[in-house]
Protein backbone atom coordinates (compact mmCIF):
# COMPACT_ATOMS: atom_id res chain seq x y z
CA UNK A 1 0.00 0.00 0.00
CA UNK A 2 1.56 3.36 -0.76
CA UNK A 3 1.88 6.42 1.34
CA UNK A 4 -1.18 8.17 -0.52
CA UNK A 5 -3.26 5.55 -0.03
CA UNK A 6 -2.57 5.09 3.68
CA UNK A 7 -3.16 9.13 4.00
CA UNK A 8 -6.60 8.52 2.15
CA UNK A 9 -7.69 5.87 4.42
CA UNK A 10 -6.66 7.92 7.59
CA UNK A 11 -8.77 10.96 6.34
CA UNK A 12 -11.77 8.91 5.66
CA UNK A 13 -11.26 6.84 8.80
CA UNK A 14 -11.51 10.32 10.61
CA UNK A 15 -13.75 11.76 8.61
CA UNK A 16 -16.09 8.88 9.39
CA UNK A 17 -15.39 9.14 13.29
CA UNK A 18 -15.72 12.70 13.05
CA UNK A 19 -19.29 12.26 11.99
CA UNK A 20 -20.33 9.69 14.76
CA UNK A 21 -19.04 12.15 17.23
CA UNK A 22 -20.82 14.75 16.03
CA UNK A 23 -23.93 12.57 15.94
CA UNK A 24 -23.07 11.65 19.13
CA UNK A 25 -22.96 15.45 20.52
CA UNK A 26 -26.01 16.10 18.86
CA UNK A 27 -27.70 13.14 20.42
CA UNK A 28 -26.50 15.32 24.24
CA UNK A 29 -27.97 18.46 23.33
CA UNK A 30 -24.23 19.94 22.74
CA UNK A 31 -24.61 22.21 19.56
CA UNK A 32 -27.07 24.35 21.73
CA UNK A 33 -24.23 26.42 23.39
CA UNK A 34 -20.43 27.19 22.12
CA UNK A 35 -18.30 25.01 24.10
CA UNK A 36 -15.29 25.86 26.21
CA UNK A 37 -11.73 25.60 24.68
CA UNK A 38 -11.33 23.06 26.92
CA UNK A 39 -14.04 20.81 26.04
CA UNK A 40 -12.76 21.38 22.33
CA UNK A 41 -9.59 19.67 23.02
CA UNK A 42 -11.03 16.92 24.85
CA UNK A 43 -13.35 16.45 21.68
CA UNK A 44 -10.18 16.90 19.46
CA UNK A 45 -8.58 13.93 21.00
CA UNK A 46 -12.07 11.54 21.26
CA UNK A 47 -11.50 11.47 17.29
CA UNK A 48 -8.24 9.50 17.28
CA UNK A 49 -10.14 6.72 19.81
CA UNK A 50 -13.36 6.43 17.41
CA UNK A 51 -10.97 5.95 14.50
CA UNK A 52 -8.84 3.51 15.45
CA UNK A 53 -11.20 1.54 17.59
CA UNK A 54 -9.22 1.49 20.51
CA UNK A 55 -10.70 2.01 24.41
CA UNK A 56 -11.24 5.44 26.15
CA UNK A 57 -8.79 5.89 28.92
CA UNK A 58 -9.72 5.19 31.99
CA UNK A 59 -10.36 7.58 34.61
CA UNK A 60 -9.04 7.33 37.77
CA UNK A 61 -10.26 9.04 40.85
CA UNK A 62 -8.45 11.96 41.22
CA UNK A 63 -9.12 12.94 37.34
CA UNK A 64 -11.61 15.97 37.46
CA UNK A 65 -15.40 14.91 37.10
CA UNK A 66 -16.30 14.72 33.31
CA UNK A 67 -18.05 18.72 31.99
CA UNK A 68 -21.85 18.66 31.60
CA UNK A 69 -22.91 20.29 28.47
CA UNK A 70 -24.36 23.72 28.34
CA UNK A 71 -24.36 26.44 30.65
CA UNK A 72 -25.74 25.73 34.18
CA UNK A 73 -28.36 27.93 35.12
CA UNK A 74 -28.92 27.94 39.17
CA UNK A 75 -31.88 29.65 40.60
CA UNK A 76 -33.35 28.54 44.24
CA UNK A 77 -36.55 30.22 43.86
CA UNK A 78 -36.93 29.02 40.70
CA UNK A 79 -35.38 25.11 39.61
CA UNK A 80 -36.81 21.72 41.52
CA UNK A 81 -33.47 19.89 41.22
CA UNK A 82 -31.76 19.05 43.94
CA UNK A 83 -29.08 21.79 43.84
CA UNK A 84 -31.80 24.22 42.05
CA UNK A 85 -29.95 24.12 39.01
CA UNK A 86 -30.58 22.67 35.55
CA UNK A 87 -29.12 23.99 32.06
CA UNK A 88 -30.88 24.79 29.11
CA UNK A 89 -31.12 21.56 27.23
CA UNK A 90 -32.80 20.44 30.21
CA UNK A 91 -35.42 23.37 30.35
CA UNK A 92 -36.09 23.14 26.00
CA UNK A 93 -36.02 19.08 26.21
CA UNK A 94 -39.28 18.72 27.99
CA UNK A 95 -41.80 20.41 29.32
CA UNK A 96 -41.14 24.02 31.73
CA UNK A 97 -43.53 22.41 34.23
CA UNK A 98 -41.29 19.66 35.04
CA UNK A 99 -38.48 21.61 36.19
CA UNK A 100 -39.44 24.86 37.42
CA UNK A 101 -41.37 25.56 40.97
CA UNK A 102 -44.67 25.33 40.54
CA UNK A 103 -46.26 28.97 39.91
CA UNK A 104 -43.05 30.33 38.74
CA UNK A 105 -44.67 29.89 34.96
CA UNK A 106 -48.35 31.00 33.93
CA UNK A 107 -50.01 27.99 34.49
CA UNK A 108 -52.52 29.79 31.15
CA UNK A 109 -52.24 32.00 28.29
CA UNK A 110 -51.86 35.39 28.14
CA UNK A 111 -53.78 37.89 26.34
CA UNK A 112 -51.35 40.24 25.00
CA UNK A 113 -52.05 43.70 22.84
CA UNK A 114 -49.52 45.80 20.71
CA UNK A 115 -48.57 49.39 22.11
CA UNK A 116 -47.68 50.29 18.70
CA UNK A 117 -50.16 49.57 15.82
CA UNK A 118 -53.99 49.83 17.52
CA UNK A 119 -55.65 47.78 14.56
CA UNK A 120 -53.46 44.72 15.37
CA UNK A 121 -55.64 41.82 16.75
CA UNK A 122 -54.81 40.59 20.73
CA UNK A 123 -53.06 37.18 20.61
CA UNK A 124 -53.20 34.64 22.68
CA UNK A 125 -49.68 33.44 24.13
CA UNK A 126 -48.44 30.29 26.27
CA UNK A 127 -45.39 29.72 25.25
CA UNK A 128 -41.38 31.38 25.49
CA UNK A 129 -41.28 30.78 21.09
CA UNK A 130 -44.39 33.15 21.18
CA UNK A 131 -43.65 35.57 23.82
CA UNK A 132 -40.32 37.06 22.94
CA UNK A 133 -40.85 38.32 19.54
CA UNK A 134 -44.22 40.23 20.99
CA UNK A 135 -42.51 41.39 23.64
CA UNK A 136 -39.35 42.81 21.89
CA UNK A 137 -41.85 44.25 18.97
CA UNK A 138 -43.40 46.12 21.96
CA UNK A 139 -46.42 43.97 23.44
CA UNK A 140 -47.92 43.76 26.40
CA UNK A 141 -50.68 42.28 28.68
CA UNK A 142 -54.07 43.29 28.15
CA UNK A 143 -55.37 43.22 31.62
CA UNK A 144 -53.67 43.17 35.15
CA UNK A 145 -54.18 39.01 35.17
CA UNK A 146 -51.77 39.12 32.24
CA UNK A 147 -49.63 42.00 33.24
CA UNK A 148 -48.73 39.54 35.99
CA UNK A 149 -48.64 36.32 34.12
CA UNK A 150 -46.36 38.34 31.59
CA UNK A 151 -43.84 39.26 34.66
CA UNK A 152 -43.47 35.64 34.83
CA UNK A 153 -43.08 35.39 31.68
CA UNK A 154 -40.45 37.85 31.32
CA UNK A 155 -38.73 35.98 33.99
CA UNK A 156 -38.32 32.67 32.84
CA UNK A 157 -38.05 33.21 28.85
CA UNK A 158 -35.83 35.77 29.61
CA UNK A 159 -33.21 33.37 31.83
CA UNK A 160 -33.65 31.46 28.54
CA UNK A 161 -33.03 34.19 25.90
CA UNK A 162 -29.76 35.10 27.87
CA UNK A 163 -28.78 31.38 28.44
CA UNK A 164 -28.89 30.74 24.58
CA UNK A 165 -26.45 33.77 23.73
CA UNK A 166 -23.76 33.01 26.14
CA UNK A 167 -20.83 30.50 25.68
CA UNK A 168 -19.11 28.41 28.42
CA UNK A 169 -15.52 29.77 29.18
CA UNK A 170 -12.52 28.57 30.53
CA UNK A 171 -12.44 31.15 33.54
CA UNK A 172 -16.00 30.82 35.59
CA UNK A 173 -15.30 31.34 39.13
CA UNK A 174 -18.24 31.67 42.17
CA UNK A 175 -19.55 34.94 42.72
CA UNK A 176 -17.43 36.31 45.89
CA UNK A 177 -17.97 39.04 48.69
CA UNK A 178 -14.60 40.28 47.19
CA UNK A 179 -16.31 41.00 43.61
CA UNK A 180 -19.55 42.61 44.89
CA UNK A 181 -17.13 44.86 47.54
CA UNK A 182 -15.68 46.16 44.34
CA UNK A 183 -18.68 46.99 42.82
CA UNK A 184 -19.94 50.46 43.06
CA UNK A 185 -23.45 50.70 44.29
CA UNK A 186 -24.40 53.55 42.17
CA UNK A 187 -24.18 50.87 38.95
CA UNK A 188 -26.49 49.00 40.84
CA UNK A 189 -30.69 48.95 39.82
CA UNK A 190 -32.98 51.87 41.57
CA UNK A 191 -36.25 52.97 42.02
CA UNK A 192 -35.99 55.87 39.93
CA UNK A 193 -33.68 58.49 42.22
CA UNK A 194 -34.02 55.90 45.52
CA UNK A 195 -31.00 53.33 44.83
CA UNK A 196 -27.92 52.03 46.61
CA UNK A 197 -24.98 54.20 47.84
CA UNK A 198 -21.66 53.37 46.38
CA UNK A 199 -20.84 51.49 49.83
CA UNK A 200 -23.71 49.20 49.33
CA UNK A 201 -23.16 46.23 51.94
CA UNK A 202 -24.05 43.58 49.72
CA UNK A 203 -23.91 40.59 51.64
CA UNK A 204 -24.50 36.89 50.92
CA UNK A 205 -27.94 35.90 51.58
CA UNK A 206 -29.29 31.81 53.52
CA UNK A 207 -28.87 30.58 50.07
CA UNK A 208 -25.35 30.32 48.16
CA UNK A 209 -26.85 32.19 45.27
CA UNK A 210 -28.16 34.81 46.83
CA UNK A 211 -26.79 38.22 47.57
CA UNK A 212 -28.53 41.36 49.74
CA UNK A 213 -28.21 44.63 49.87
CA UNK A 214 -30.45 47.09 51.80
CA UNK A 215 -31.05 50.90 52.75
CA UNK A 216 -33.33 52.65 54.73
CA UNK A 217 -35.82 52.76 51.72
CA UNK A 218 -34.49 49.84 49.64
CA UNK A 219 -34.28 45.94 49.80
CA UNK A 220 -32.58 44.37 46.76
CA UNK A 221 -32.06 40.77 45.88
CA UNK A 222 -29.28 39.58 43.90
CA UNK A 223 -29.18 35.68 42.57
CA UNK A 224 -25.93 34.29 40.75
CA UNK A 225 -27.23 32.17 37.92
CA UNK A 226 -24.78 31.60 35.75
CA UNK A 227 -21.47 32.41 34.68
CA UNK A 228 -20.29 32.41 31.06
CA UNK A 229 -19.34 34.74 28.79
CA UNK A 230 -22.57 37.10 27.12
CA UNK A 231 -21.39 39.52 25.57
CA UNK A 232 -19.05 37.80 23.49
CA UNK A 233 -15.58 39.25 24.78
CA UNK A 234 -14.60 35.73 25.40
CA UNK A 235 -14.17 36.38 29.26
CA UNK A 236 -16.53 35.31 31.39
CA UNK A 237 -19.24 37.38 33.02
CA UNK A 238 -21.93 36.51 36.39
CA UNK A 239 -25.80 36.52 34.66
CA UNK A 240 -27.79 38.20 37.76
CA UNK A 241 -31.68 38.24 38.22
CA UNK A 242 -31.75 41.58 40.59
CA UNK A 243 -35.19 42.29 42.63
CA UNK A 244 -35.52 46.03 44.23
CA UNK A 245 -38.40 46.59 46.76
CA UNK A 246 -39.16 49.76 48.32
CA UNK A 247 -39.71 49.77 51.63
CA UNK A 248 -42.80 50.13 53.44
CA UNK A 249 -44.93 50.99 49.77
CA UNK A 250 -45.87 48.63 47.22
CA UNK A 251 -42.80 49.82 44.33
CA UNK A 252 -40.85 46.77 43.03
CA UNK A 253 -38.77 46.21 40.16
CA UNK A 254 -37.39 43.15 38.68
CA UNK A 255 -34.75 42.62 35.66
CA UNK A 256 -31.31 40.84 35.08
CA UNK A 257 -27.99 42.35 34.44
CA UNK A 258 -24.09 41.30 34.02
CA UNK A 259 -21.13 41.49 36.73
CA UNK A 260 -17.79 41.67 35.29
CA UNK A 261 -15.25 40.40 37.50
CA UNK A 262 -12.22 42.07 36.04
CA UNK A 263 -13.70 45.62 35.53
CA UNK A 264 -16.67 44.90 39.07
CA UNK A 265 -19.11 46.45 36.73
CA UNK A 266 -22.42 45.95 36.78
CA UNK A 267 -24.62 46.16 33.45
CA UNK A 268 -28.43 45.85 33.46
CA UNK A 269 -29.69 43.98 30.50
CA UNK A 270 -32.91 43.60 28.45
CA UNK A 271 -32.95 40.00 27.29
CA UNK A 272 -35.48 41.11 24.29
CA UNK A 273 -33.52 43.84 23.14
CA UNK A 274 -32.57 43.49 19.94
Amino acid sequence: MTDDNENNEAEHANEDAMARLKERLQAIGLPRLAISTGIVAAVGALVSILATGEDAPTVDAESPAPIEPGIALCHPDLFTTANGCTTIAALEKGELSDVLAPGVFPGQAITMISSNDDDAAPREVETCATFAPLKRAGWGGLTSSDMRREAQMVRVCGILLLAARGSLTADAVPMSAELWARIDGETLPDLGEAGFPTDHGVRKDQDPRAWSASTETLAGRFVDIAMADFNGDGSAEHLVEWTVIAKGGTLAARGFGTVTPGSAAFTIIDPFSD
